[in-house]
């Protein structure tokens, strides 16, 4: 049993790393407007925003380096994305552009949604929404949150769970009084 279970411990650690250096790639394409001469950000600062502490953005960003997907643009901790790294990127978003929702837009949100999409959460989570709710709304209200949560973090985070989740955070917003937090939350990506 224990032999099963770090297999599958190994296949999901893995499955996860994969998933994270895709994130970071695609972050770094968004980030640079995957422009390969002049496109720099920090490694370290793109790693904390998808949520990597500096020992996870590094070797990241080594890995990417070493598939030459990426690379280190300066001293101080500027890093580019390559012409591999563009065209990897871009390889994805083709497999991807099928997979769009019924609106037309990507299944998947970019990098700057996802950041309107936490703005927007932060903002509920400092009102005093779940304060005035209880019992079944409550849960309901707590169950959309962490719904969101997980799609911010998850390397494809899904527009059409995204959207549904938002839009009833929004009507708990305005049930409780704060519409105009409600418009944000509904308003957080098209």
């Amino acid at each position: 049993m224990s032999y099963l279970r770090a297999i599958l411990t190994g296949v999901t650690s893995q499955a996860q790393t994969d998933a994270r250096r895709a994130a970071f790639l695609r972050a770094l394409y968004d980030e640079t407007g995957a422009n390969t001469l002049l496109g720099r950000v920090q490694y370290v600062e793109l790693g904390q925003r998808l949520g990597m502490d500096e020992a996870e953005s590094t070797a990241i960003s080594m890995f990417l380096k070493d598939r030459g997907l990426g690379t280190f643009a300066a001293l101080g901790g500027a890093y580019a994305i390559t012409p591999a790294g563009v065209d990897q990127v871009e390889t994805w978003n083709r497999e991807t552009e099928g997979r769009a929702d019924s609106s037309g837009r990507a299944a998947v949100l970019s990098v700057a949604e996802v950041r309107s999409v936490e703005a927007a959460v932060t903002a509920l989570q400092r009102s005093e929404v779940v304060d005035k709710l209880d019992g079944d709304d409550r849960a309901e209200y707590e169950s959309d949150l962490d719904t969101v949560s997980a799609q911010i973090r998850s390397p494809r985070p899904k527009r059409a769970i995204l959207k549904a989740a938002l839009a009833r955070l929004a009507e708990f917003a305005i049930l409780t009084g704060s519409s105009g937090l409600g418009t944000v939350l509904a308003n957080a990506i098209q």
